[in-house]
This record gives C-alpha cells, structure tokens and sequence, in this order.
C-alpha cells in the first residue's frame, strides 16, 4: 500500500500504532485523526491528546483550531454542525481540546481523585521543587535509624558533605530512574549482588574480548603481554599487576587490565597514539623502543575504548556501600513524600507516581474513570518512542477494561529510530513490545509510513546506505534494539546536477586539538560555496558549535551567521561591557566592573597602566583611584588622556 492509502487507513475506528519515520508529517496525521474522532464523540473530552512537550501540545492545539475554521480539512463541515447540535462551542473554547503532556494529564487524574491519592486537596505542582529536595536529604542525613548507613556512605565520599548533599539533592530529581532498583537491591544479599553484577559486567566484555581475539594473532597477544611486563619492570606505571601471567584469560577480573592497555594505546580523546613516551611508562632509549614498535605496529583497535566504561568486578566491601547508598537514597525519598503531604506540594514525578500507586488498587481504574470530569473513549500518543516505563503502565491503568469492539481506541505514533531520550528513562522497547503485544488488551495494527517529504532523493538514499549496516537486523525486545526501517524521499524539487553527498574522514595527530581543527576546516569548507547561498551546520550538541563560533568571530568576522539559543547574547564581549558599564554606575565600590571598564574599548588603557594605579593600593575604589593626581601622573600620558575622557564622561553622567 502506498503511504496515501496507509493514512487514509489509519485514520479508521481501530487502534494503531504508526512508525512514521523522519519528515513523514506524523504531526498532521495525528491532526487529521483527532478532527476525524471529533466527527463521532459526544464530546470533545472523550479524545485525549499526549504529546511530549508543552510547546508541541500548545501547537497541535492551535493546527486542530486552524482547520476547523478555515474549512482545510474534509471533516470541517460535520464537525461544525455537530459542535452546533450538540453545543459544544468548539471553533472558540480551546479548553475543549484535551492536548496535554502526560505530566499535565497525570496532575488531572490525581486531582480528581483526592482519597485514592492521599492528597488531600488539591495539590500545587512546583517547578521549583530543588529546596524540598535539600529538605529532604538533611532529614534522612539526621535520622539516627540510618546513623550506619550514613557512616559507609559518606566514609566511600571521604566524609565531604557538600559533595555528597549534592549528589543525593540531584538524585531526587531523578528518583523515578532509581527508585525500582535500589527497592530491588535493598532485597538482596550482598553475594546476590556480587553474582548478578558480575555477570552482567561478562555479558558487556564478551563481544569486546571476541574482538580482541578475532583482531589480534597469538604473536601479538605476546608482543602485548611483553610490553606489560617491561612497564611493569620499569615501575613508572602504578596500575600494572601482572602476578606472573603468561597468557590472558578473558574474564571479568581482567577489564582492568585490558583498559590499561587501552589507557597505553589511546588518548583521553580516544586518539590511537603516534609516539610513547614517559607518560606511557616508557624510558627514553633502546630497550624501550623495541616494546614502544610493538605498540606501534599492533592493527586497528579502536573498538578497545568502549572497554573504558566498563566497571570493574565488584567485591563484598562495594555491595555493602551499594545497599547503603540504595538505602539512605530511599530514607531520602521517603522524607521528600512526607514534605510533599505536608505542603500538599509535588512535583511532576510524584504525580505519576502517585497516579501509579492509586491505580494498582482493585477497581482504582474503574473508580477513577467514573470520577473524571469527562469520559475518554479514544487515547492519541504522539512521540511514543520516548515513552518511560511508568508513564507506560499508568496509560495502562487509564484504559484497562477497554476491549476491541468497545469502540474505544489507542492511536500511538512515533518513529523508534528516534528515541534519544534513555538518559531518562524513556524505554523505546516499550514501542516493539506494543507492535508484538498490543497495547494492554487492546489489539493494535501496526501501520510503517516510508515517505520522507523533508530531504531529498540523495540524502535520504545515502542516509538508508549508511544507517542499514549501523542499526541491528532486528528488533529486540530484550536488548531494546531498533532495526532499520528505510524510507523513501517524496520530494519532487529536486536536481540532481546541484546536488551532492560527501563524508569527510578526519584525522589528527595526537597533540592536536581536535575542536579547533575541526572547525578550520569546516570554515574552509564554506569558503567553497557560493557566497549568497544559505548553509546549515548541524552539531550533536550546542557545545560542538561553540569552537566554530569563536573561530569565525576572530578569523572570519565578515561570515554572517545565526545561532539560535547556542550563540548567548551574555556572551558577546560588547554585552558584557555593557553590563559592567551597568554594575559600576550603581556602584561605585564595584572594583572588578569599574577594572572592566577601564579595559573596555571605550578606555583601553593598557596593563602596564593598571598595574601602577592598582598594584599597592587594594582599599581605594576605582573612582577614589582615577581622581587621585599622584597616582595618575605616574602613568603613560596616553593613559592620562583617556582616564580623563572617562572621568568627563562619567562626572556628567551622575550629574544628570
């Protein structure tokens, strides 16, 4: 079927699941599936809406109002006259559109259901939840039930409470990550632990030490196994324990060996070394390099550096400090539920949490939905690949009880390929485990757009070549593995003659900063177009642009260039000039803003001026200073000139 027919498929009273790739126009398939339910709710309330921001909420919104009122949607007419019939007000009372994030929809469910909540009233939701967060760390750090646990834990920190009392104040925002686990690990024996741990640490070394041996013969396996021995000889290195081996083993309790060997061979920037020295643990002559050659002469090993992550076996000393932070973690977050109740205050992780608890009582669900404002007969998820595990299990809950032919549906839309959000906690197996599963009761068809309506024929066939042998074969449920879908271009604007697909692989020696390198080159690769055509430079992260940017300023100020929310306008030298002209003038004691200004171009006396006005006098404020005769006639004439220009400038300034 082609993706025309696909749409018009998925816009049918079942349940679905879209995986709707990049530039496919998901956002207005989910548009046209929510105007098409409008045509046959009895109310607008029985369609909720989830997105994953508030932003995307707001603009879904807005797209359904547009639509309506401007007759661009085939369903417009009926939807009019039954918002008529039925009064619905619909085309002026946004309120009507249930468009929500699910933190937005949790806090509406836990409002209306104050007795199964614990609640109470109402509750305030804080953006600013960080000083109950300390709150509730000092109260577990003070409780004399933990006093043994406190003592591990901050014994293994070197006893540095500020260090600590930050790291558990962070957790707490977080603690919908941890929580499960560390309930989990408060259960179990500390041999448990050590066993568990272990085994998963072989099953993350195992694929790296098949490399090893596929890469490696056993004559190099020696030469690395001599190099060792040599440095362990020398003494320069500390981290070197080789007990008489004579062969590897390939277990667990050598990943510290093996990331030595990757700390000999590599960079910190993960950079194959060109040259050993003393750093290495190498001597500096004949002996040393016959062992620095065999180093040199080892094939590529670049997949050693993913062994840098890896921790190392644990003992029965690490398991114990590991229940005693699981514990004191817990105390903490059991506090924070106390504050909460107290305050009748929460954040957005206790809404689902508490949303969580209530539901996983006997008929909570069916309680709940009876006591909602409105009844919800058809569920829309937009950007379900980020979905997390407990926000999974409350949608659950909601539509428990809903069967296939209730005419009640779940509408999921999403594309696993982009799932960036695991850091917290978003699940993307949840996505193959709801194509495999359905979700819930509810059997779920699962419909795969391809047509790319963004980039062109060439990006998109270069990005399908490249991204085929990148991503597993695939899906893995287990693994949270995502195979590649590829997707055709729908663009019909496109020349071919104009266009072109180019990798550039660069390399550097070791003492090289990347950063800057890079960005030379990508300023000369710009130079090669046309200087009226528009070029976007895309980065992994804000940071990766910032080298760019600093080199253009000082080595192509004439290159035009937006950055948006990377570029900080509190950055630019002239705004912070400006700031410090601002500080200074509302403070005459500023001494930091008023030496500011003196170096600000609109001054710029010179250093050496500064040093002979400032240097054996550090009571004076600046303005005390620069009216001080003495003193400014022991500068350079120009300086003279240029403090009394300032000084004219300013005196009139406070006068008026």
């Amino acid at each position: 079927m082609s993706d025309f027919e696909l749409r018009e498929r998925a816009l049918h009273l079942s349940s679905f699941i879209i995986e709707a790739p990049a530039g496919s126009g998901k956002t207005s398939l989910l548009t046209d599936r929510f105007l098409k339910l409008l045509t046959i709710v009895d109310a607008p309330e029985e369609i909720v809406a989830i997105t994953f921001t508030k932003k995307a909420a707001s603009e879904m919104k807005t797209k359904i109002l547009e639509r309506i009122k401007n007759g661009n949607s085939p369903f417009t007419e009926m939807i009019l006259k039954r918002s008529q019939e039925k009064r619905w007000n619909i085309e002026h009372d946004l309120s009507r559109l249930k468009v929500m994030t699910i933190d937005k929809f949790c806090h509406n469910v836990v409002s209306q259901m104050p007795i199964l909540s614990k609640m109470g009233d109402k509750p305030y939701i804080t953006d600013t939840p960080e000083k109950l967060y300390e709150e509730s760390v000092k109260a577990a750090f003070q409780d004399k039930d933990s006093i043994e646990d406190i003592k591990i834990v901050f014994s293994h920190y070197d006893n540095e409470y500020e260090k600590i009392n930050r790291r558990f104040i962070h957790m707490m925002s977080i603690r919908d990550q941890w929580k499960p686990r560390c309930q989990a690990l408060s259960q179990k024996t500390n041999s448990q632990i050590i066993h568990e741990s272990n085994a998963y640490l072989d099953h993350l070394i195992k694929p790296i030490y098949e490399n090893i041996k596929a890469s490696l013969k056993p004559n190099q396996l020696n030469d690395i196994l001599e190099v060792l021995q040599y440095l362990e000889y020398v003494g320069i290195r500390k981290d070197i324990e080789l007990n008489n081996k004579d062969s590897f083993n390939f277990d667990i309790q050598e990943i510290p060996l093996w990331q030595t060997i990757t700390r000999i061979l590599f960079t910190e920037k993960n950079i194959r070394r060109g040259s050993m020295t003393a750093r290495e643990g190498f001597h500096n002559d004949e002996e040393a390099k016959a062992y620095k050659d065999k180093c040199l002469k080892l094939p590529n090993l670049d997949f050693l550096i993913s062994i840098r992550d890896i921790p190392e076996p644990i003992q029965e000393s690490y398991a114990i400090k590991l229940k005693s932070i699981a514990s004191l973690l817990l105390q903490s977050e059991k506090k924070l539920r106390q504050i909460f109740r107290q305050r009748n205050t929460v954040d957005f992780i206790e809404i689902i949490e508490i949303a969580n608890e209530a539901l996983g009582k006997e008929d909570a669900a069916s309680d709940l939905l009876l006591s909602l404002d409105y009844k919800i007969s058809h569920l829309l998820i937009d950007e379900f690949q980020d979905t997390s595990r407990s926000h999974f299990n409350f949608l659950k809950k909601i539509v428990d009880g809903w069967t296939h032919d209730s005419q009640k549906t779940i509408f999921c839309v999403g594309d696993p390929m982009q799932s960036i959000y695991k850091f917290r906690e978003a699940d993307v197996s949840i996505f193959i485990e709801t194509k495999k599963n359905g979700f819930n009761t509810i059997p779920i068809e699962t419909i795969q757009l391809r047509d790319n309506w963004r980039s062109s024929p060439l990006i998109v066939n270069e990005i399908n070549r490249i991204f085929a042998h990148i991503l597993p074969k695939e899906d893995s449920m287990t693994e949270g593995a995502v195979s590649y879908k590829s997707f055709i271009s729908a663009k019909k604007d496109f020349h071919s003659q104009t266009s072109e697909f180019k990798f550039h692989a660069l390399t550097f020696n070791e003492n090289v900063d990347i950063d800057i390198e890079e960005s030379k080159y990508v300023s000369h690769l710009i130079d090669t177009f046309h200087q009226d055509e528009k070029i976007a430079i895309l980065a992994r992260s804000r940071s990766h642009l910032s080298e760019l940017i600093n080199y253009i300023r000082k080595f192509r100020p004439t290159l035009k260039f937006n950055a948006v929310e990377i570029d900080a306008l509190d950055q630019h030298q002239s705004i912070q000039d400006i700031l410090s002209l601002s500080y200074a003038m509302q403070d005459l004691s500023d001494r930091i803003h008023w030496l500011a200004i003196l170096r600000a171009p609109w001054c710029g006396i010179t250093l050496n001026d500064l040093a002979i006005l400032f240097q054996d006098d550090h009571i004076s404020t600046v303005w005390e200073i620069i009216h001080d005769n003495k003193k400014i006639d022991a500068i350079s004439s120009d300086g003279r000139k240029r403090i009394q220009r300032l000084v004219d400038v300013f005196e009139d300034a406070f006068q008026h």
